[in-house]
C-alpha cells in the first residue's frame, strides 16, 4: 500500500489528502481532485458548516474495488492544540453524514463496470465540520489517506 503525506497550514482548517493502491502491477488508478481541502475560517456561530462537493475522487478499475479513508489523526495546531478528527464527516450522494476515524472506513466501493463499461466512477463528497466553543482559535490541519482496495 502506498501512503503519502503532507501539510498544509491555512487560517482556520486545513487537510491533507493522500491516495494509494493497495496491490501492485495494476492498471487500476486513484486521483484525487486536489492534494488540500482548505476549510477557511469557521467559527461555533457557523457550525456545523456543509462544504459541498469539497472533494472527488475518480477511480479507474476493471475489477471490483473499495475506497477507504483513514485519518492519521486528530486536527493539530502548531502548538500541539488538537480538536477530535470525529468533528469531520463526509458523504456521498446525499447521503447521511459519516464522522472520519483514524481506523479505515469504507467511503465507496464499485464492480469496475462503471461508466458505460469503461471501469471509471466519479465519487464527490460533501463535508461537515462541527467546531465548538471550547475548541482554542488557531490554525489546524489534518491529513486523511484514501487507498484504493481491490476486490472491495
Amino acid at each position: 500500500m502506498v501512503r503519502l503525506s503532507c501539510r498544509a497550514v491555512v487560517v482556520w482548517v486545513g487537510l491533507c489528502l493522500a491516495s494509494g493502491l493497495a496491490w501492485a502491477d495494476s492498471p487500476s488508478k486513484l486521483v484525487l481532485s486536489t492534494p488540500v481541502v482548505p476549510l477557511g475560517n469557521v467559527d461555533p456561530t457557523m457550525s456545523p458548516v456543509d462544504f459541498v462537493g469539497a472533494l472527488s475522487a475518480t477511480v479507474r478499475s476493471s475489477a471490483k474495488w473499495a475506497l477507504v479513508a483513514q485519518a492519521l489523526g486528530d486536527f493539530r495546531a502548531p502548538d500541539g492544540t488538537t480538536v477530535p478528527i470525529g468533528r469531520l464527516s463526509w458523504r456521498t450522494q446525499g447521503g447521511n453524514f459519516t464522522s472520519f476515524a483514524t481506523t479505515s472506513q469504507t467511503v465507496a466501493t464499485g464492480d469496475g463496470r462503471a461508466n458505460r463499461g469503461e471501469g471509471k466512477a466519479d465519487v464527490t463528497f460533501d463535508l461537515r465540520l462541527d467546531v465548538q466553543w471550547l475548541d482554542s482559535p488557531g490554525s489546524y490541519t489534518a491529513t486523511l489517506v484514501f487507498t484504493l482496495v481491490e476486490g472491495g
